[in-house]
């Protein structure tokens, strides 16, 4: 994003989700079938695409990054996760990475030192998905203050392909 100012923001994202312990049948049925892949597939045909989409990725040129499923152990991501967005989000430090999937837990279960937390040294990260467990609306907007010291345009033309 190049802004009136002459700053820019570099942005990059990716809709990558691996399937949810209810199976990939499931998925299929409830009609979402995108980005899916399937857990414990290290090495698989699927990992080898994910590196491949993503080795364009220089590091330190991304100011956001936004992937759909949460690190593995982090942002509401569950520990059995495979570790690929982890190893991409140490690979690339962005400055923000945001995430989704992961329903926000019910309101008496929330707290929020699961939702913006230091992902990797010096990359702050924030799980930012609107629904709850059942799917109706939950959460509240997310104001992110960034340091106006944007990586600039010269990361823009290796990271503006998106997976």
């Amino acid at each position: 994003l190049e802004f009136e100012s002459g700053g820019a923001l570099c942005v990059w994202g990716s809709g990558v989700s691996f399937t949810a312990s209810i199976g990939q049948e499931r998925a299929v049925k409830s009609g979402n079938v995108a980005f899916q892949i399937a857990k414990g597939s290290e090495g698989s045909e699927e990992h080898q695409r994910f590196l491949k989409d993503t080795a364009h990725l220089i590091p330190g040129s991304l100011d956001v990054m936004v992937t759909h499923s949460p690190p593995a152990g982090v942002l509401l991501g569950k520990a059995n996760e495979p570790p690929w967005i982890n190893e991409l989000v140490r690979r690339i430090k962005p400055k923000l990475y945001l995430c989704g999937h992961s329903h926000n837990p019910l309101p008496h279960k929330f707290d929020i030192r699961t939702k913006v937390v230091e992902v990797e040294e010096g990359v702050v990260g924030a799980h930012v998905a609107c629904t709850s467990v059942w799917n109706s609306f939950s959460g509240s907007p997310l104001i992110v203050d960034m340091d106006s010291s944007f990586t600039g345009t010269e990361g823009y033309a290796a990271s503006k392909h998106t997976l």
